[in-house]
Formats: C-alpha cells, structure tokens, sequence
C-alpha cells in the first residue's frame, strides 16, 4: 500500500472491527497499516474477508498477522506451495538444465539440501523423504523470517560441466513467474556454498596443532 492509500485502510480496518463491536484508535490503525504495507489494498481486503468467513478465525476481531496468514497462507501451506513448484521442475525439467524460481527461499533450502543435481538424481523411494525434509526446511526459514544469502541459479549437469572447461553457461529454465525469477536470479550469489566443505588429512591437522603449539611457546 502507498500513503494514498491510508483512507480507504482505515476505512475498511474499521469496518471489520466494527462487525466485532470494536472501535479502533489513529495509533492501533497506524500501526496496522504499517504491518501490513507490503500487501495492496485489494489484498487487504481478501485478507480481511477470508479472516471473516474462516470458521476457525471468524469469531475473533482481526489482527495483522491473521490477514497475513490469509493473504499469503500459513507456513505450511507456503511450503507446499513451494514443494509444488519445485516437483514439477524436477519431472519435467531435470538434473541436465539449471533451474530458477520465483522465490529465493527455493533456493536456499535445495542449496542446503545437497543441491538441484543431488534431489533429481533421488529414487522412488527416497523421494518423499526429501519431500518432508523440504517442507521443514522451507517453514524453519519462513519461522525464522530469513532467506539469507542464496545461490542465483540452481546449476544442472550441463552448466557443471561447461564450467569445468571455460564454455559458455546455457540458459536456465525460470520456474513460476518468470519476472520474479528474474529478480531472485539478480539477487542471488554467483559462487555460492551453503555450507564450506574441505577435506583435512590427519598430517595436516597434526601440522597445524604443531604450529599452534609453537606460537604459543613463543608468546610465553
């Protein structure tokens, strides 16, 4: 919502609250505006009408949060959303071509979960267990209210490989809204790792210990 918009909010705002036998003051709309600037009008009151009709919600005066809720669904909800999205990309698209969505979470979470190749490459039978660890990952970031930094693309075999070499990277398949896409990729982290991985052998864990051993009998 934009600042014009603040009439017609507590316009609305007010009549809900009204159905409820509630009055609401210049300082609770200000606050209820703000909380929910991010929405437009239109969605406010979708929002506002589901909360409303919900029959588990109905009986209660609204709150920010619960409009959210009803605007964007619950984490669940989003989660599956998102499983969705990413489902379809597996079956249609595939480990060979690099992915990206229209939400950047997607990407953190598969990121965090092994990478685009490593959950294409999952049988039949592993599938749903990826699918429940997806789901968790996915609401404990929204929980959270963080994305992090993310990878800008979710790299296939074919782009792994073109790199490896010095080739060009191909094209990637934008999945959903392809404008969003567009903004998650231009956000994202060209070399990115979720988690720094190295192998260590034991001479040079030893090794290092030696020498940490030395500068401290020096400084003593």
């Amino acid at each position: 919502m934009q600042e014009v918009d603040k009439r017609e909010f507590a316009e609305v705002w007010g009549a809900a609250w009204t159905m409820y036998g509630k009055s609401v003051s210049p300082q609770l709309l200000s606050i209820a505006f703000e909380a929910l600037r991010a929405y437009s009008i239109e969605e406010v009151r979708i929002g506002l009408t589901r909360h409303i009709q919900s029959p588990d919600t109905g009986q209660f005066f609204p709150k920010p949060a619960d409009v959210i809720k009803h605007i964007d669904g619950n984490s669940g909800s989003r989660a599956m959303v998102a499983w969705n999205k990413v489902d379809k990309a597996v079956r249609q698209v595939g480990a060979w071509t690099s992915v990206m969505f229209d939400d950047a979470l997607i990407h953190r979470v598969i990121s965090d979960m092994g990478g685009w190749v490593e959950l294409c490459k999952v049988d039949d039978r592993e599938y749903p267990f990826k699918q429940k660890e997806f789901l968790t990952r996915y609401q404990t970031y929204l929980l959270r209210d963080e994305v992090g930094e993310y990878p800008r693309l979710l790299q296939g075999i074919a782009d792994h490989q073109n790199q490896q070499k010095g080739f060009d990277m191909q094209a990637p398949v934008a999945v959903g809204d392809w404008s969003k896409a567009a903004q998650v990729y231009t956000r994202g982290i060209t070399d990115f790792s979720a988690v720094p991985l190295k192998r260590i052998s034991p001479k040079a864990i030893q090794a290092l210990l030696g020498n940490q051993l030395e500068d401290k009998n020096e400084n003593d």
